[in-house]
This record gives structure tokens, C-alpha cells and sequence, in this order.
């Protein structure tokens, strides 16, 4: 089973209260909970709720590692491979979008990217009209340019980096690099109006605060962290490092962080409703808390 929504959606306790119910395990699709010691501000569930239920890939890296999409695609398998072998169900749960496409669609596994190279790719890009990048794209590759709408930015960017780090049409790598969606069951989705989101996100923002956010943060730096690590750019994290060494006013950052956390919602939202055959939940007592009668 998948389990997919925004941020502040109720993921986590729904795939908790699911796996004790179908005595399944979880995998985490979640960017951020993969690093050790960001507790608070990640959001990520408590020892006391991960209880009972073994999860995979939350608390694998210290902050100053990166991590890929591809290298999430490899430890995701490798964690589905070692549930099936116990007999267990699985549970994919997480709202990284970029994670759940590698598993959820056919992932194309390209060369080592560097990632300076890409940055200054599609800054290049950035200033060129769409049309015109587009134009581009159906001179080196007029297949794949069939497959893309004129307006699609993203795409078009994409498959004119992907020419650009391979040398091939894109169309080509597409079709000798693909891999195919693992087969991970049904996707239940929880989706709740934008005002009842907007009004959780600011109530688990306060929690987080309550819990001690800021003194998470604080620790960090004591233990010679520096802030500009990987695990540091997670959401609302930069905010809270400017309360604790730049004397930001810490309602100030509260109010950055809701609008960020947010925006970051919508776009999440914006992703799901593209996927196909969703279980879509309007939470309530028995959906959220009870997932195994629904």
C-alpha cells in the first residue's frame, strides 16, 4: 500500500495505525525524516508511536549527507525486499514527491549528475522563453518533443539536460534506461479542503515550537553543526536557524514557515491529483484513526 497527501495530512499516523492492523512495516518516502537527530522539525513520529511497527529509512543519515531520488529508489527496493521475505505487508508512506515517482512511475536511471554543471544548466535556461526552449528540444529530439505540451517547462528543461548529459535524444535514454514502477498495491490518499489544511499546519507548527523546535536546533549547532548542511535546508529549519543566531523574532519566523509550509502544500497537492487511481479519504474519526475499516 501507498499513503500519500500534503504536509500536516496525518500520513504517518494513518500508516502507523494501518501497518499494527495488517501487521505491515514502513517505508518512509519522506526527504527529511531520513536524517538523524532533525526530530521536531521533521515531523518525524516519536519512538513511542513507531512502537510496534518497524520503519524503514527514517534516521539513516547525519545532516551532512546527500541523498538522490536514484538512492532512495535502491534502499526503498532493498527495504521491500526484506519485508516480503518475512512474510510482511509493506507500507509506502511520505509526501517527497520526487521519492514517490521513482517507485510509483518508470524511473529513468541516468549517469552521475554534478550537480554545480545542473545548477548553472538551468539557470541558462531560466531567462529563455518557453517556446524557444521548446523549439530547441524538437531540433535534437522531435520524438520526445511529440510526448511534451509546448508549455511545459519542467519537461522541456529536463529532457534538454538530460541531451546535455548524455549526448543522446532523450527519447533514446528513455527507452534504454527506463525502469519499470514497483508494484506496491493500492494508494490511498488524504485529502482535506485547503482552509482545514491551512488551519493544521499552523497547529503543528505551534507543536513543534512547544516541542522544543528551537532548542533542537540550538543542540545542533553545539555539537559543531554548522547550518549549511544537506538536512538544514529542510522546511522551516533556515528560519529557525535565523532565530537562534541572527535574534529573528521567533513569531516573525512562525509566520515565514506557515506561509512556506503552506505554499509547499499546495504543490504537493498539485502533484497527487496526477496520480491515477487513488483511494482519495476525506479524513474523519473512523478514516484516519481506524484506516483498516475503510
Amino acid at each position: 500500500m501507498v499513503v500519500v497527501g500534503p504536509t500536516a495530512s496525518g500520513k504517518t499516523r494513518w500508516a502507523i495505525s494501518w501497518a499494527r492492523d495488517n501487521n505491515a512495516e514502513i517505508i518512509s518516502a519522506d526527504s527529511r525524516q531520513i536524517y538523524k537527530h532533525l526530530d521536531i522539525g521533521t515531523g518525524k513520529p516519536s519512538p513511542e508511536e513507531q512502537e510496534g511497527v518497524t520503519h524503514h529509512l527514517i534516521d539513516v543519515l547525519s545532516p551532512e549527507e546527500c541523498y538522490s531520488a536514484g538512492m532512495f529508489r535502491r534502499d526503498c527496493l532493498q527495504a521491500l525486499n526484506e519485508i516480503k521475505k518475512r512474510g510482511k505487508k509493506a507500507v509506502l508512506a511520505g509526501g517527497t514527491g520526487l521519492y514517490l515517482r521513482t517507485v510509483m512511475e518508470r524511473f529513468l536511471e541516468l549517469p552521475v549528475e554534478d550537480p554545480d554543471e545542473k545548477r548553472e544548466f538551468y539557470a541558462q535556461c531560466d531567462p529563455i522563453p518557453s517556446g524557444d526552449l521548446f523549439d530547441e528540444l524538437k531540433r535534437i529530439d522531435r520524438v520526445r518533443a511529440s510526448e511534451i505540451m509546448q508549455n511545459d517547462r519542467v519537461r522541456i528543461t529536463r529532457a534538454l539536460w538530460i541531451h546535455r548529459l548524455t549526448g543522446k535524444p532523450p527519447s533514446v535514454i528513455f527507452r534504454e534506461n527506463s525502469l519499470d514502477p514497483v508494484p506496491f498495491g493500492p494508494v490511498v490518499g488524504l485529502l482535506w479542503t485547503p482552509e482545514e489544511l491551512s488551519g493544521r499546519i499552523s497547529h503543528r507548527i505551534r507543536q513543534m515550537i512547544g516541542r522544543g523546535w528551537v532548542s533542537e536546533v540550538e543542540k545542533l549547532l553545539s555539537q559543531g553543526y554548522g547550518g549549511h548542511e544537506p538536512a538544514f535546508q529542510s522546511l522551516g529549519y533556515p528560519e529557525i536557524l535565523s532565530v537562534v543566531r541572527d535574534g529573528v523574532d521567533l513569531e516573525d519566523a512562525i509566520a515565514t514557515i506557515e506561509i512556506k509550509t503552506r505554499q509547499y502544500a499546495k504543490r504537493q497537492r498539485t502533484w497527487f491529483r496526477h496520480l491515477l487511481n487513488v483511494q482519495w479519504l476525506t479524513p474523519s474519526a473512523d478514516s484516519m484513526f481506524n484506516p483498516g475499516q475503510k
